[in-house]
């Protein structure tokens, strides 16, 4: 089957201190970004970022000579409509990873794995284990039953993209009746997010296949992190 990737890029530079979204913000000498795009060569690549930021991600290109191919989508108000949006490119008979952008590190030894297991069993989630101690609502849980769920979670690409329909229609519906209940009752809803694609998948009643994740692939998101990430490169 043919490898697609669905790199989903539409963080801002809030968290970090300043007006660079972090996607774009230096590692070791060049933009987090093309370090991502990296680890993905060889795949066909769906780059999806906000409209906004798609000429100066090409300016970027020239200035410090991306050589891997890719295409550039816009994306849409969320990270789901973003999803859809890469998805929208990528043929129903292929395997499709989707990836957070500023996840630079991912192994292609993790990357490949996904991809074989994917084919196997459908999914193929990264997950590590939890190794701190957990609290919920100020109340200690068991960490034993918590994992960190990571990217690429990579897909039969006909199933996650029916899975993403299903749920659409879903959420769609969730909202009618909830704005109903809202006018009956005047009580607020509490909507059921889709937090990744993995969630997308188990909702719409497929099997979702965990494989061991890396703790060296983090997601930047903190000051701090791009140090780490910096120190683990090298």
């Amino acid at each position: 089957m043919e490898k697609w990737a669905v790199i989903v890029a539409g963080g801002s530079g809030t968290r970090m201190g300043g007006d660079v979204p972090k996607q774009f913000m230096l590692l070791d000498g060049k933009p987090v970004l093309m370090h991502t795009l990296q680890k993905f060569s060889g795949c066909r690549i769906v780059l999806v970022l906000p409209a906004e930021q798609i000429q100066y991600w090409r300016g970027l290109c020239r200035a410090y000579g991306c050589q891997v191919e890719h295409q550039v989508v816009a994306g849409g108000d969320t990270r789901t409509d973003s999803v859809l949006c890469g998805l929208s490119h990528v043929p129903d008979d292929a395997v499709v990873a989707i990836h957070d952008g500023v996840r630079p590190l991912a192994s292609r030894q993790l990357i490949d794995r996904c991809f074989s297991e994917a084919q196997q069993y459908g999914s193929a989630i990264p997950a590590v284990d939890c190794t701190d101690s957990i609290r919920c609502d100020g109340h200690a849980v068991e960490r034993s039953r918590y994992t960190l769920v990571q990217t690429p979670q990579t897909f039969l690409a006909a199933k996650i993209k029916e899975a993403y329909d299903f749920c659409m229609i879903t959420k769609q519906a969730d909202a009618d009746n909830s704005t109903t209940a809202i006018m009956q009752t005047q009580q607020t809803p509490s909507p059921q997010p889709f937090t990744d694609d993995a969630t997308v998948f188990e909702r719409a009643g497929y099997h979702l296949h965990f494989t061991k994740g890396e703790r060296s692939n983090i997601k930047i998101t903190l000051p701090v992190d791009l140090k780490i990430a910096e120190a683990l490169l090298h």
